[in-house]
């Protein structure tokens, strides 16, 4: 489960306030005009380089580039505008942190073959298959889907791993599930022309975002199958219990 914790830091920052007046600049060295390709080549490889860690909030890199782009302005005479005469400023930053302790449960042993396909998907192969000639797609079944996203269960779980780093997989010790689905998607090709355009990893992705973005509650039971069924049956059973002649009167 995904856990956010807030952060609050202070981080030293060039002030970019600095009052650039270059009048000390120009009379020692013609000012902008001193400025080589060498010397642009010098400061940008530096500040570009992987020591400074990208400058990133939090990390070392960004104090030491702040430290050597304040050199670089005190040779040049450029007047200070942070607090105190400093080249500096102290700024409050709000940050986010994720602690990721997912992990993926595997039943059954995890061989077992299951074919994914994404919902969009489906209803294309539907679309094409009202539109098609009539009898076109009449005869054996048509499995809408693509090898590509035939997989086993084990190798699924890796596949959300390897999206969601830091998650742990865990094999449950379960009895075998000895069901398999490891069908072919020949006849959609053939016979609708189609194709699916997304893949597994595309549609981990979304449910991804939409858990991080609140669209999807984890906790609700509507995303788990057993869940929704148990609901059914209990709707199911209270209706039986208080329906007269299979009628419920209000």
């Amino acid at each position: 489960m995904l856990r956010i914790r807030k952060l609050t830091a202070v981080v030293t920052q060039l002030a970019l306030v600095a009052t650039f007046t270059f009048s000390t600049v120009t009379a020692k060295s013609n000012g902008r005009d001193a400025i080589t390709q060498e010397d642009l080549k010098e400061w940008l490889t530096y500040l570009a380089s992987d020591e400074l860690e990208g400058r990133n909030t939090y990390t070392e890199g960004l104090g030491l580039a702040a430290g050597y782009i304040a050199e670089r302005l005190r040779s040049w005479g450029v007047k200070p505008g942070g607090p105190n005469g400093s080249y500096f400023q102290q700024v409050a930053v709000l940050g986010i942190k994720s602690d990721n302790s997912s992990t993926i449960t595997v039943e059954g042993g995890g061989q077992q073959w299951r074919p994914f396909v994404h919902v969009k998907d489906v209803a294309e192969a539907i679309r094409r298959a009202l539109e098609a000639k009539p009898g076109a797609a009449s005869g054996s079944p048509i499995n809408v889907g693509s090898s590509a996203n035939n997989a086993r269960i084990k190798n699924l779980a890796y596949r959300v791993r390897d999206l969601v780093p830091g998650t742990e997989i865990v094999m449950a010790p379960t009895d075998p599930d000895l069901r398999d689905y490891n069908v072919s998607f020949d006849r959609v090709g053939d016979v609708l022309d189609f194709r699916p355009s997304r893949t597994i990893e595309d549609g981990v992705t979304e449910v991804l975002a939409a858990l991080k973005s609140g669209a999807v509650d984890p906790d609700d039971r509507r995303w788990y199958t057993l869940r929704q069924y148990q609901f059914l049956a209990d709707v199911e059973r209270t209706f039986n219990d208080v329906a007269m002649d299979g009628r419920v009167l209000s």
